[in-house]
């Protein structure tokens, strides 16, 4: 069985080290604190069900009127291909149609295709790109695929 919960402001320490850990420019405590802190963003975690307090997957989505966007999703690296995005994505997206959020947004690097291959299972599609995005450490920029899912009418 599965364990989540939703975030608070007081989990950023942690969030921060396991977005450290997925990402190349991770965000830091003060960041996601802050955007904890906000009425209009929801997060969520998968925990271990032995250890609530240590994150295996968690997403960030702001929301406004009907409509939200993920700020982040990580997953450690420890525990990859084990559908702990998939599933916390999902309850997330329950929570988010409980809301009356219709439709979710989301951006991601070009060159990320694991990324890119989940959100596409989960019923997002390309709506547009940005140029040169991202910035990569030695490497210059990547364009950003700009992806849509509209939470009617799916599973």
């Amino acid at each position: 069985m599965q364990t989540f919960r939703v975030l608070r402001p007081d989990d950023a320490r942690e969030l921060a080290i396991l977005h450290a850990r997925a990402f190349e420019t991770p965000w830091s405590a003060a960041a996601l604190r802050a955007e904890l802190a906000k009425s209009s963003v929801f997060g969520l975690a998968l925990v271990a069900p032995e250890a609530p307090d240590h994150m295996l997957s968690f997403t960030l989505f702001q929301y406004a009127l009907d409509e939200a966007e993920m700020l982040t999703l990580a997953t450690d690296p420890d525990h990859f291909q084990k559908g702990h995005a998939t599933s916390v994505l999902t309850t997330a997206f329950d929570h988010l149609t409980e809301r009356g959020i219709k439709a979710c947004l989301l951006e991601v690097a070009v060159d990320n295709q694991p990324a890119i291959a989940l959100y596409q299972s989960l019923g997002f599609a390309q709506e547009g790109t940005r140029k040169t995005y991202y910035k990569r450490e030695g490497m210059g920029t990547v364009d950003a695929l700009l992806m849509r899912r509209e939470m009617t009418g799916l599973p």
